[in-house]
């Protein structure tokens, strides 16, 4: 099991001089990154620009001494209710 994800994001900046507006720059990001879920342990890999899903696939599998032990059953049907940013303890699993 792998899951993918990958963030846009657009930042502007305004370079003032003299009280006055002397440069804006636009800057486009993208962060992507991806966790294995593989013999027991999840691997990981993130990246700063575009990159093809297949390679940041491989760079995580390459990241063995980053895996962290996992010890659950991913088969089971488990689903995870809460907010953005909330407290996994607090929220409800089912």
């Amino acid at each position: 099991m792998k899951e993918y994800r990958t963030l846009d994001k657009k930042i502007t900046t305004l370079n003032i001089l003299a009280n006055e507006i002397n440069e804006i720059r636009d800057v486009d990001i993208r962060e992507s990154s991806v966790r294995l879920f593989e013999d027991g342990k999840i691997y990981s890999s993130n990246y700063l620009g575009r990159v093809e899903e297949e390679q940041l696939v491989e760079m995580a599998k390459e990241n063995k001494d980053g895996a962290i032990p996992f010890q659950y059953d991913l088969e089971k049907d488990i689903s995870f209710k809460g907010r953005h940013g909330e407290a996994l303890s607090t929220a409800e699993l089912h």
